[in-house]
């Protein structure tokens, strides 16, 4: 068979294939009174407005409940708030200052770095 025997005989069945399915049933589009139109339309403006109207309360119900939620916090304490802990100026850095804002707790640790770090 020839190459165009063959596309001859594929477009033939496509085109048998394509007159056997159903044809679509025509329809007509359904007639619409002039009153209908405005009615659906304001119909539908209400809807969006009212969704509208649910979506701005929702927001300030959350913002009201987050202003509410921060109000309930405690202010936390930072390590600036104690004066004694605090190295505002930076004068002391590195272990020296881990001495002073931790106090005993790690003494045998930046011990350790101490000597490790004279070498």
């Amino acid at each position: 068979m020839t190459t165009s025997r063959v596309i001859a005989l594929l477009v033939a069945t496509m085109f048998l294939a394509a007159a056997a399915l159903p044809a679509r049933a025509q329809t007509k589009p359904a007639e619409v009174k002039s009153g209908d139109t405005t009615d659906k339309a304001e119909k539908k403006a209400e809807k969006a407005e009212k969704k509208q109207a649910k979506k701005t309360e929702k927001a300030e119900k959350k913002q009201a409940k987050k202003a509410e939620k921060a109000d309930k916090k405690p202010a936390k304490k930072s390590d600036t708030d104690d004066p004694e802990r605090s190295n505002k100026g930076g004068a002391e850095r590195g272990l020296d200052r881990a001495d002073k804002a931790a106090g005993e707790h790690g003494t045998q640790g930046r011990g350790t770095a101490r000597s490790r770090q004279a070498r």
